[in-house]
């Protein structure tokens, strides 16, 4: 068995550590984001009201059924999140 492993040589350099440059931030709104706006938006407009939505899965096994106060429905709000078909839409 050798010490060579614990021995450190005296002319052997030294590794400097990476600098890293920092990330870019994506400057895309997130659909939260651009749901904060909107909801900013009823706030200042006196004419600005919620709406209130029942969705319901048409699937039988599913049974899925929300009900979302919102100025407008998005896409991601019109797909059920258990089984991913089309809900359907009633105003309340």
């Amino acid at each position: 068995m050798s010490l060579d492993k614990w021995i450190k040589d005296p002319h052997k350099k030294k590794k400097e550590p990476v600098k890293k440059k920092p990330r870019r931030v994506a400057e895309k709104k997130t659909e939260i984001d651009r749901e904060a706006e909107l909801y900013e938006e009823v706030k200042t407009s006196p004419l600005g009201k919620l709406q209130k939505f029942k969705l319901k899965c048409p699937n039988r096994k599913c049974k899925y059924e929300k009900i979302k106060a919102k100025l407008k429905l998005t896409e991601r709000d019109k797909v059920c999140p258990k089984c991913s078909t089309q809900m359907k839409i009633e105003k309340l």
